[in-house]
């Protein structure tokens, strides 16, 4: 487990033309670990301040610039701003082949919501159907919880 605090970023991600992956808006959740940062994507826009479960989209790692980055994203991928940013510790495994991923999050700042809380819980955990078990794979279906105060 990891005992040094890392950074993270929540950034909403408005698509442009380009983007293949979605035509949907949607928040990137990134979390600092190693040299990258490791990405999921979930529905944007839910209240903050209560208990929230989900389906989201675990997608490829990210590049660190991202934890300070707000504008376009380079072929018209669109653009992002951040919606919170702070540190994080985990509370469960963080290898990157693992099939789910705990951290409780202190939060520095989260413009343009109205959130009080500046500690959180998040957990991303793998939707396992039994058809594939390649816990290497980046894509697929997971879930996610989002949980303030923690």
């Amino acid at each position: 487990m990891t005992m040094t605090a890392l950074r993270f970023v929540v950034l909403l991600h408005r698509v442009g033309t380009e983007l293949q992956r979605t035509e949907h808006d949607h928040w990137d959740w990134m979390f600092q670990h190693g040299d990258v940062l490791r990405t999921w994507a979930t529905s944007p826009g839910f209240d903050l301040s209560k208990d929230v479960q989900s389906n989201c989209q675990r997608i490829a790692d990210h590049r660190l610039q991202y934890l300070d980055y707000q504008g376009p994203i380079r072929n018209d991928r669109g653009d992002v701003s951040q919606v919170i940013t702070g540190t994080w510790t985990d509370i469960a495994e963080t290898d990157p082949g693992a099939n789910r991923f705990a951290a409780r999050l202190l939060i520095a700042t989260a413009p343009g919501t109205e959130l009080v809380q500046r500690s959180a819980q998040v957990t991303f955990q793998r939707i396992v159907d039994g058809g594939s078990d390649r816990s290497d794979e980046i894509r697929g279906d997971w879930s996610f919880r989002w949980v303030p105060g923690r």
